[in-house]
């Protein structure tokens, strides 16, 4: 199974104050700080991370997530994970963070429901 390089590009979203991050490639201890530095400045009022192209994540990968969402909501924004794959999914879910997030099947899903 051949896997993507990690990259992060954003784009605006379907409505005024949504912004999109489309992650490609696993998330992992050596991909984080490239996600916090791409995520961290945004200050729209509503960030939605597509993950549809993420493959896998470990522990750090988790972490970077659960630290983007306590970020955005300290500073009254929303965060919502897209697009993920079974196995990001189960990551989420044996790690109990999945209630935390709120999870759209896809992007667009995700820029039509917030």
């Amino acid at each position: 199974m051949s896997v993507q390089p990690f990259s992060i590009t954003e784009r605006e979203g379907a409505r005024d104050g949504q912004q999109v991050f489309v992650v490609t490639g696993p998330l992992t201890s050596s991909t984080t700080q490239t996600f916090v530095r791409a995520v961290r400045p945004s200050q729209a009022k509503v960030v939605i991370l597509d993950l549809t192209g993420v493959p896998y994540l470990d522990s750090m990968g988790v972490g970077a997530l659960v630290h983007a969402c306590v970020s955005c909501r300290r500073s009254g924004r929303h965060l919502a994970l897209a697009g993920l794959n079974s196995r990001v999914s189960t990551v989420l879910k044996i790690t109990g963070v999945e209630p935390v997030f709120d999870i759209f099947p896809s992007s667009s899903a995700a820029e039509a429901a917030l």
